[in-house]
């Protein structure tokens, strides 16, 4: 059995994907490896380029519950724990830290885990105590818990986790915006409209993110479905993995003003195009896309649940409202959409507020400086 030996210490970070990894944990683990030597043990659903210091692992893991599959991830995974011999390990995604934190129970190390919102918000009944239950046994074999937005903080500590071993990211954001790769571009958002033959009196919202129904896919053709209805033109752009083959769907039932462009690499290369930006989310642990989606100007719509109420301010920055479907809700909608100035107004405030609470550099320096206690 061949054991790594290195100078440095070494960090395991363990993710369900590596897309997660790199959407975000890339830049802090890139500023990490200068210092230690890094392993990531993932399902390499992408491939990143190779950096001093940092190793990827290949570990193909399922996202559901598996029992048999799930004892070999254990097994796997204390193989690794006990090859490397990591002087921290740090967790992120659900499943993969459940099994983690099993591990360590065997072969105990320091760990820190990222909770980036909760599978069980807004479930019910055994459903939710499961899956609660599978976080709490995370919480309690972690040192310390980075959360991302304090919203959510405040639903922890009411569910009955310790606030002493949560730990706020900076002012909220696991990995902060780079405001001078998101921003306005006129240029990219003409020659958006020209390729897909968008009017100037046609108003471009856009979603980006995973799509499902609880990131409220349903709740986007219901919104489309009321502009139509007061004569308001637009198109709704949607960018991200369809983990339901939900966007097949669209042009079937005759959303024609739909445009799916699947999952895309470098969001601020698309940003910019739209005029609105949509979280219509059911539950959210802080909204990187609409923090990005603020760096470019666009006013937001999002729902008024734990983590969007710390990426967006109401009235002030975009609207958060409780349900599409209620007349009080849709009149502010409709409201928004129809006016230019207030567009605007909040799209400027979005990107003043990003500037002063998420820049990049200062998140991946609280991050730096907050793991780095771990390791001295």
């Amino acid at each position: 059995m061949k054991l790594f030996h290195n100078k440095l210490k070494k960090i395991i970070i363990f993710s369900s994907r590596l897309s997660n990894v790199k959407y975000f944990l890339l830049d802090t683990l890139n500023v990490l490896s200068e210092n230690y030597e890094l392993f990531i043990i993932t399902n390499k659903d992408i491939k990143i380029k190779k950096k001093k210091n940092i190793n990827i692992i290949n570990l193909n893991i399922t996202r559901k519950p598996k029992i048999f599959l799930d004892i070999i991830y254990l097994l796997i995974i204390l193989k690794h724990l006990i090859l490397i011999r990591p002087n921290l390990v740090l967790t992120i995604t659900p499943k993969i830290s459940f099994i983690v934190s099993i591990a360590i129970i065997f072969f105990p190390v320091n760990k820190i885990h990222f909770f980036t919102g909760q599978i069980w918000y807004n479930k019910k009944n055994l459903n939710r105590y499961f899956f609660k239950q599978l976080d709490k046994i995370i919480f309690k074999t972690s040192n310390m818990c980075f959360v991302d937005s304090k919203s959510q903080i405040d639903f922890l500590v009411r569910e009955g986790f310790s606030k002493s071993k949560l730990d706020l990211i900076n002012n909220g954001s696991i990995c902060g915006v780079d405001t001078n790769i998101f921003k306005k571009n006129s240029l990219y958002k003409k020659n958006f409209r020209k390729k897909y033959n968008i009017k100037k009196n046609e108003i471009v919202f856009m979603f980006l993110g995973r799509i499902n129904r609880e990131k409220g896919f349903f709740d986007l053709i219901h919104l489309h479905q009321l502009l139509k209805k007061n004569n308001v033109s637009s198109y709704f752009i949607l960018i991200g993995e369809d983990e339901d083959n939900l966007t097949l769907r669209l042009k079937k039932d005759g959303n024609n003003n739909f445009i799916y462009i699947g999952h895309q690499s470098i969001p601020s290369n698309f940003l910019p195009c739209a005029d609105l930006f949509v979280m219509l989310s059911q539950r959210e642990g802080f909204g990187v896309s609409v923090i990005q989606a603020s760096s470019c100007s666009l006013p937001i719509i999002g729902y008024n649940v734990v983590g969007l109420k710390d990426s967006i301010l109401d009235n002030k920055t975009g609207i958060l409202i409780d349900n599409i479907y209620r007349k009080k809700d849709s009149t502010r909608l409709l409201k928004l959409s129809k006016s230019r100035y207030l567009r605007s107004r909040f799209g400027n405030a979005g990107r003043k507020f990003v500037k002063k609470y998420f820049e990049k550099s200062d998140v991946i320096n609280y991050l730096y400086e907050e793991i780095n206690k771990y390791l001295i």
